[in-house]
């Protein structure tokens, strides 16, 4: 018979999830190339990402007010959403290219490489760096060549 003062065994908290550290962007806002940076979400799940991706842009954005994406790229996205309290509207384009989101907040748009979920994190890491470098304009093309996947278990 078990004693129901006993506490029962919890799994350990899960680590916080690093926000910043996905999301890359170039320092001078002004256009420079196809995108403005880059984003590595864990998933393709547009609404679990977007807590993760607006804290990676809000100290340019603000609060996001809006997400384009592609329709080739996330699925079953809703038209709205709720995060931290701010209303995001979701629209998804069969002519936005599959590798990129806009992002746009109270003070500007940010147009983001898509770097796979998938990716290793190496390869995700260099895609990170070279699409926030200084003055980058390579194309989206460009800074995905040689992006590979995680090395199956």
């Amino acid at each position: 018979m078990s004693d129901s003062r006993t506490p029962s065994p919890t799994r350990p908290a899960a680590p916080p999830r690093p926000s910043a550290a996905r999301v890359a962007l170039k320092e001078d806002p002004r256009p420079v190339g196809e995108v403005d940076g880059a984003w590595w979400p864990r998933s393709r799940v547009l609404v679990d990402e977007l807590r993760e991706l607006g804290a990676g842009v809000g100290d340019r954005l603000g609060p996001v007010t809006r997400v384009g994406y592609s329709l080739r790229t996330w699925s079953s996205v809703p038209r709205r959403t709720t995060t931290d309290g701010h209303l995001i509207r979701l629209g998804g384009f069969a002519s936005t290219p599959p590798e990129v989101v806009d992002v746009f907040g109270v003070h500007g748009r940010l147009c983001l490489l898509v770097v796979p979920p998938e990716s290793s994190d190496a390869d995700a890491r260099r895609c990170l760096d070279r699409a926030s470098a200084a003055g980058n304009d390579e194309d989206v093309a460009t800074l995905l060549a040689g992006v590979g996947t995680r090395a199956s278990a």
